[in-house]
């Protein structure tokens, strides 16, 4: 299978733990399982983890602020600049706005 997705949701008392702060270990988590999976193959999978639905949260609450961020813009006439994100949330936010006329990306 060329460019295979799997995604694995794992469920955990110590989702905090396992999560970290912002997120962290679970991308570090998630980087050293797609390294060790796709070590020596020409064909390279993706796998995405995910613990107790802490991806889709993050997803709901960047779409949350995107909303809130364009009502501001819309409101005032000001730009509004978003905190750094990682590089997924960048192409989560990039993605949904990108058509909207108020929508700009920096250098």
């Amino acid at each position: 299978m060329k460019n295979a997705r799997l995604i694995i949701e794992i469920k955990s008392p110590d989702s905090r733990l396992i999560i970290g702060k912002n997120g962290q270990t679970l991308e570090a988590l998630e980087h050293i399982l797609n390294l060790i999976i796709n070590r020596g193959k020409d064909n390279r999978s993706k796998i995405a983890l995910d613990i107790d639905g802490y991806r889709q949260q993050q997803i709901n609450r960047l779409q949350d602020r995107a909303r809130k961020a364009a009502e501001q813009v819309k409101s005032t006439g000001k730009e509004y600049r978003f905190e750094p994100m990682l590089a997924k949330e960048r192409r989560t936010f990039t993605s949904r706005w990108r058509r909207t006329p108020l929508f700009k990306r920096s250098p």
